[in-house]
């Protein structure tokens, strides 16, 4: 009987140990909860939602252009691939398409967003150096 205790024992605490440190890796990996939702970039606004964004409206003459045409899309992917790196920073990729004709896709390109303090804007800065402030929606 005693022998059983301390098995139970065992088996109960690497068990609790290891779901919290299941749980604390989980946290760090999926905490999209301070990106959801709705960003402004001043010529589009997308929506994020758990690691992904899709286009919600154009703004700028480049995007309401090829949204006429039917290239782009309210709801097109915008953003991909994102998982949390540290505190408030994030790494994915974001489309980016042909500035003298926007009706091609050139490629996914590496980006980093950055959460401010405030909760209520983002930094998005491409592989290339360019960079656009957000803000929340």
């Amino acid at each position: 009987m005693n022998s059983f205790v301390k098995r139970f024992g065992i088996i109960a605490f690497v068990t609790i140990v290891g779901l919290f440190i299941v749980g604390c890796e989980m946290n760090i990996a999926n905490d999209y909860e301070l990106l959801n939702g709705d960003w402004d970039t001043g010529e589009y606004v997308f929506t994020f939602n758990d690691g992904n964004g899709v286009f919600k409206e154009f703004h700028s003459s480049f995007w309401v252009t090829a949204n006429n045409a039917g290239r782009i899309n309210i709801g097109d992917q915008v953003y991909r691939k994102f998982v949390k790196t540290s505190d408030k920073k994030w790494t994915g990729e974001i489309r980016i398409y042909n500035s003298n004709n926007p009706y091609e896709t050139l490629r996914w390109e590496d980006c980093t967003i950055t959460l401010n303090e405030n909760s209520q804007t983002i930094q998005i800065v491409c592989a290339t150096g360019a960079f656009n402030n957000c803000r929340r929606k």
